[in-house]
């Protein structure tokens, strides 16, 4: 393997890091969006009209979107009607507000946005909607600016967040110490882990991240022992993925995954086996990446820890450098023996 080759690599890894970095925004023109998850229109304004004009206006648009079937979520919604005065028979969602103005449904949203956006910006910009609750609603979100500073957020639940650190320097070193043994010899302690330890790291993983997918599909509230805050993530706008889905499914997902990648691995040969091994590697890259992208805005942006996300984050520390040997022999066909344990 080239020297050339493996800065190639670690540039790759180091831009994909970057490109999960969270950057702090300020928006000029403030709006709400209400919507259903199962409501196509719905999803019609998130995923199709709503991207385009985000992108268009950048810095200058900040929409908060409220999922209306979500105990708290719908308790806005009723408030937001309510100050409108707005008649049962024309109540639904998509419903957005901004600035003493409404739009209900897609094709309102899609014509009547911009226009609203253009007014409000030419007035000097707007704040955010008076709802009652809304801005309570917005400071669990991490929209707000308080506390001011991510040192602020940090020391607003200071053991919490000092652990979450911990898991975020651990998921740094799974990762780097992960890439480099692909090209060196394999650690004793590594071959000598026994093979049943990968499946069951992936099955307590995936009864984490059921658990909380559990939580969010039931709206139940997340047990945390006290000594954390993983009902405020799991109500943050960081708790579900381009706002269709939940980091928990996420995760279940990919741990059935990287289960399916291990019994296919199993049941080949040769080159086939190959591609699965650096597949299955590729992807716990990926989810520790991902990992750290999310432990990270728990105590800097969001001020809060969730002790079933750090969990699961720190499975995935440890499942990774679980899928370096497979992809270490496809890379050196006779790897040098280690030398220690």
């Amino acid at each position: 393997m080239t020297r050339s080759f493996r800065i190639l690599l670690a540039t790759g890894i180091f831009s994909l890091l970057t490109a999960l970095s969270v950057r702090a925004q300020d928006a000029t023109v403030k709006a709400v969006l209400f919507y259903n998850p199962g409501c196509p229109a719905c999803k019609e304004v998130i995923n199709e009209i709503l991207p385009p004009i985000m992108r268009k206006y950048g810095n200058s648009l900040l929409i908060f979107t409220i999922d209306v079937t979500n105990v708290e979520g719908g308790k806005l919604y009723t408030a937001a009607l309510d100050s409108f005065s707005i008649p049962e028979e024309q109540r639904g969602v998509p419903f957005l507000t901004l600035n003493g103005a409404y739009l209900i449904g897609s094709d309102p949203i899609k014509n009547g946005l911009p226009q609203l956006i253009d007014e409000n910006l030419a007035k000097g910009g707007s704040d955010w909607p008076a709802i009652p609750g809304l801005q309570d609603a917005l400071q669990k979100a991490g929209f707000t600016r308080a506390p001011a500073t991510p040192w602020d957020k940090f020391l607003a639940d200071q053991p919490a967040n000092t652990l979450a650190v911990i898991v975020l320097a651990f998921l740094f070193l799974s990762l780097i110490f992960s890439i480099l043994i692909t090209f060196r010899a394999t650690p004793k302690f590594i071959a000598s882990i026994p093979a049943w330890v990968f499946p069951a790291l992936l099955g307590i993983g995936l009864v984490v991240a059921s658990y909380l997918t559990y939580t969010e599909l039931t709206r139940s509230e997340v047990f945390c022992g006290g000594i954390s805050h993983c009902q405020t993530v799991q109500e943050s706008q960081y708790s579900k993925i381009l706002g269709l889905i939940s980091v928990g499914e996420f995760g279940v997902l990919g741990y059935c995954f990287l289960g399916l990648a291990l019994l296919v691995e199993r049941a080949t040969r040769g080159g086939t086996r190959t591609i699965v091994s650096i597949v299955k590697f590729g992807f716990a890259v990926f989810g520790v990446s991902f990992s750290i992208y999310l432990t990270f805005l728990e105590p800097f942006v969001i001020g809060a820890t969730c002790l079933w996300c750090l969990t699961s984050a720190l499975i995935m520390g440890l499942v990774l450098p679980l899928t370096t040997q497979p992809v270490q022999q496809a890379i050196q066909p006779n790897p040098p023996t280690a030398p220690g344990g």
